[in-house]
């Protein structure tokens, strides 16, 4: 009977360490800064420009963002960069599965005219930080860094 009660107790230990483990921190990004310290930070082979709320629905889906800073190449390179700020995770996390469906799309554009662009978009950051979303497709492998440069958490 106390081996039972044992394992039941640390069972239930468990699943409260899991829960306290789970909780997210709260996350402040400033959408803008992050998307222009990419834009400057990372060195891009073509030019990206920025697109506007009508284009974001078209590559993206999205149209809930409260903030969007999207930024595309000439369509020569795979490369781009996307952040955006959503009143809800929930919003977010649909939004960083529409991202994770464009990066997939964008693989199978590329495949057949030019392939070079695979390796970028393979190793593409779409990440989701609560109610934030970034992208970045580049051969870059600071992105991260970057990105935890502009993250505040409490």
């Amino acid at each position: 009977m106390k081996t039972r009660a044992t394992i039941v107790c640390i069972l239930i230990a468990g699943m409260l360490l899991c829960g306290c483990s789970a909780k997210q921190e709260n996350v402040y990004l400033d959408t803008q800064a992050l998307a222009e310290a990419l834009l400057t930070e990372i060195d891009f082979e073509d030019e990206l420009n920025p697109v506007d709320s009508t284009m974001i629905k078209i590559l993206y889906g999205i149209e809930d963002a409260e903030e969007a800073w999207v930024y595309v190449g000439s369509g020569a390179t795979a490369e781009e960069v996307a952040v955006f700020a959503f009143a809800t995770s929930e919003q977010a996390k649909d939004a960083w599965n529409k991202a994770q469906a464009r990066v997939e799309e964008q693989k199978e554009n590329f495949m057949s005219y030019m392939p070079q662009e695979i390796d970028k978009l393979s190793h593409a950051t779409v990440k989701q930080l609560n109610q934030y979303v970034v992208v970045c497709v580049s051969s870059s492998d600071q992105v991260e860094e970057i990105i935890e440069n502009y993250v505040n958490k409490d």
